[in-house]
């Protein structure tokens, strides 16, 4: 005869198996999670060693020279290079012009115009290209003219230039100015200095201000009693260029939390080919010293 399982025993059983298998599944989320974790663990273990070893690269850098300099060296280096380019261009076209070959001058200079009009410091050199236009547009309006090529001006030789520098010991302003200028006594307040010759001039000053740069701004072009050729204002500083009484006239102005400096430059129109390179390496060597 067949023996009976008590219920109590089965429910057990049953109790036990659903136990057994509730244990597999939380195990196996588990050894899941436990893999998962383990994994971004060693990701961003080896994301902290790279970034560690960028670190030390750069640190190597560092110590070898090979960071990258100062931004206000850099600027230095790019401005001594853009009067060098422009300098070789106007060269290049101005053989071209002896030459007779118009159209081909008349295409560079379109495109020499357009690269210096989005450039502060190289805008110097608009007048010359201007007046090489000019000059241009007429010999094909003429077609080609009668004047032979060696009627034309010869290209300027480029000479080498020594420059010295100027500190402004009370409101710490700085530039290059070229050697064999003469100077005008300093004066009592110490706020600038003026160097000069026949030819060409500079005179740069600081200040403390009580106006806004718009109102030294407008006063600046209030006071041009020619065209301007150029102008811009930005929020600390701004710059003007024009012809005065047959003189290139070049202002720049710069505008701090307290105080102002600026320079003004001067020269003759027919001496641009000798001091427009001057006036950009000038301009580009001031620091304003202004916070």
């Amino acid at each position: 005869m067949r023996k009976k399982v008590p219920f109590i025993a089965l429910l057990l059983v049953c109790l036990f198996i659903m136990g057994a298998c509730f244990d597999r599944q939380n195990q196996d989320v588990i050894d899941t999670g436990m893999a998962s974790a383990s994994s971004e663990y060693e990701q961003g273990e080896e994301s902290t060693h790279l970034e560690y070893e960028y670190v030390e690269e750069e640190a190597v850098l560092a110590k070898e020279g090979g960071a990258p300099k100062p931004e206000h060296e850099t600027i230095w280096e790019d401005g001594k290079e853009k009067v060098a380019f422009v300098e070789e261009r106007m060269v290049e076209i101005k053989e071209a012009i002896m030459n007779e070959e118009y159209e081909k001058g008349k295409e560079e200079l379109l495109k020499l115009r357009d690269e210096i009009d989005h450039d502060d410091i190289m805008i110097i050199y608009q007048l010359d290209v201007t007046d090489l236009l000019e000059q241009v547009e007429l010999a094909l309006e003429e077609d080609h003219g009668e004047s032979e090529p060696g009627e034309q001006d010869e290209p300027t030789e480029a000479v080498e230039v020594v420059y010295l520098d100027y500190v402004n010991e009370r409101f710490g302003f700085s530039f290059k100015y070229p050697e064999g200028l003469e100077s005008d006594p300093p004066p009592e307040n110490r706020d600038g200095v003026r160097f000069y010759n026949d030819d060409f001039e500079i005179a740069a000053y600081g200040g403390n201000h009580s106006e806004s740069i718009e109102y030294y701004y407008e006063e600046a072009v209030a006071g041009v009693s020619s065209e301007v050729a150029y102008q811009r204002m930005t929020e600390d500083w701004y710059v003007l260029s024009y012809v005065e009484n047959e003189m290139n006239v070049y202002k720049r102005f710069f505008y701090g939390e307290s105080t102002f400096a600026g320079f003004v430059i001067m020269y003759p129109v027919d001496k641009q080919d000798t001091y427009d390179a001057v006036t950009a390496f000038i301009s580009e060597s001031f620091d304003s010293g202004v916070e």
